[in-house]
């Protein structure tokens, strides 16, 4: 999980949004239970939102709400999903 978000973060780093939220993606389907998986999700929806993919932001968002309520970052979505507009349905 650890090696799959550090990936991710270096291609943030390197503004390739798509290959990011690939190795996101695939960190929090594979190692759910990781230590890094909140923040993986958190992760995965900057990256969705950079690529302007705004339902699968918020889609995102909502399952880091919901999977890991307890974890610091759980704590921004709601006002992150206010900021984009998320359907609240």
């Amino acid at each position: 999980g650890s090696a799959h978000f550090y990936l991710g973060k270096i291609y943030q780093l390197e503004k390739n949004f798509r290959e990011a939220a690939i190795v996101f993606g695939e960190g929090v389907q594979k190692f759910p239970k990781s230590i890094k998986a909140a923040e993986m999700y958190y992760e995965l929806s900057k990256s969705l939102k950079e690529m302007d993919k705004i339902p699968e932001t918020c889609k995102t968002l909502t399952l880091l709400e919901q999977n890991y309520i307890d974890n610091k970052f759980a704590k921004d979505p709601e006002k992150i999903k206010t900021d984009l507009n998320c359907n609240f349905n």
